[in-house]
């Protein structure tokens, strides 16, 4: 499809995932250092638990929702929902995994880590108030080592995605002190910098591409003869080599993918301040909708990519392609009629 040919079909160096909760991360560091200046410390961690209060029963209640579609599928012969879903565990064992949030069904499942994130505030936005952020940063990166060298079965997305969250959640945190010391640059720096970002991260996200997509696209296909065959044959040799596979795949915890993702974000971000009006101008109708009602998005799109299924089987590139934006478009008319506005947080 369209947007898979865009993305990389999320199997790149980095991917909206972890854009996703490294923003997150980003904007409690900002909204909850504001809140602690303003009204102290016990606020602001009462907000997080709040937060994830919210996002917890969401998490949960959707899981549930899915899986008794499942099973009511399943029960009358009606093929289309999710795989993953354990019919020989007993429904008492179901739900308590699903409760303690060690097992997610549908595709809303980054709300159950999300609010496990959430829950830790007490600890972590005490140790970013009293400064001990490196405390934070070692803590998060020796998880996220230890999910690249191990399996630890529940427990295995929360030690993934947590780097990028809590490394969001640093630099927001200090946001305000980051933003002043660039500030404080020459506007000459401050362009060439800004201009080296972005250069960056363009050319780890285009490596990327022909590092992931050009083995995939010649799977099933004859490498060509001559230069360019050799430069194929060099690039799919590569992308079997272990060490590789190791620092920059191994099933989305490469060892350096917390580093790509800085990089590409710092430059997409870079991007957008840079060109902020253009993309206001052209776009903004779309996106700030979506953008300022982001938890109800993305809830509304779980329940569009299980829906779909039972009704549309995929197709070619352009019928995939008129289905991504016809469900785009669904979403954001939902939002701009707040349908359901009262029942799915926002």
């Amino acid at each position: 499809s369209f947007f898979g040919a865009f993305d990389g079909r999320g199997q790149l160096w980095v991917s909206e995932a972890e854009g996703f909760f490294f923003i997150s991360g980003l904007l409690i560091g900002i909204i909850r250092r504001s809140d602690i200046e303003k009204l102290g410390l016990w606020f602001g961690i009462e907000r997080m638990l709040s937060r994830g209060k919210k996002l917890y029963f969401a998490a949960i209640i959707l899981s549930f929702i899915y899986l008794l579609l499942a099973v009511l599928s399943h029960t009358v012969g009606i093929s289309g929902a999710k795989d993953g879903f354990d019919f020989d565990d007993k429904v008492i064992n179901i739900i308590g995994r699903v409760i303690s949030l060690k097992y997610s069904y549908g595709w809303a499942d980054f709300l159950g880590y999300y609010a496990a994130f959430m829950f830790m505030a007490p600890l972590v936005l005490t140790l970013l108030y009293k400064r001990l952020w490196w405390v934070v940063g070692i803590v998060s990166l020796t998880l996220y080592s230890m999910r690249w060298a191990g399996d630890y079965g529940a427990y295995n997305p929360l030690m993934q995605w947590q780097v990028y969250f809590f490394m969001g959640s640093i630099i927001g945190y200090y946001w305000s002190e980051l933003s002043t010391k660039v500030l404080s640059m020459k506007q000459s720096v401050r362009a060439a910098v800004a201009k080296t970002s972005m250069a960056l991260s363009a050319s780890t996200v285009a490596l990327s591409a022909v590092a992931v997509l050009t083995p995939a696209a010649y799977a099933t296909h004859s490498v060509p003869t001559g230069k360019i065959g050799q430069l194929v044959g060099n690039i799919k040799n590569a992308s079997t080599n272990s060490v590789y596979d190791s620092l920059f795949l191994h099933g989305r915890i490469g060892l350096l993918r917390p580093l790509v993702a800085l990089v590409v974000f710092a430059g997409l971000f870079t991007f957008v301040l840079t060109y902020e009006a253009q993309i206001m101008k052209r776009a903004g109708k779309l996106l700030l909708p979506l953008g300022q009602n982001s938890l109800y998005v993305y809830i509304l799109q779980s329940i569009c990519l299980f829906v779909i299924p039972f009704f549309i089987k995929p197709g070619n590139f352009w019928v995939n392609s008129l289905i991504e934006i016809g469900v785009i478009g669904l979403i954001w008319l939902s939002v701009k009629r707040r349908l359901l506005f009262q029942i799915i947080p926002r």
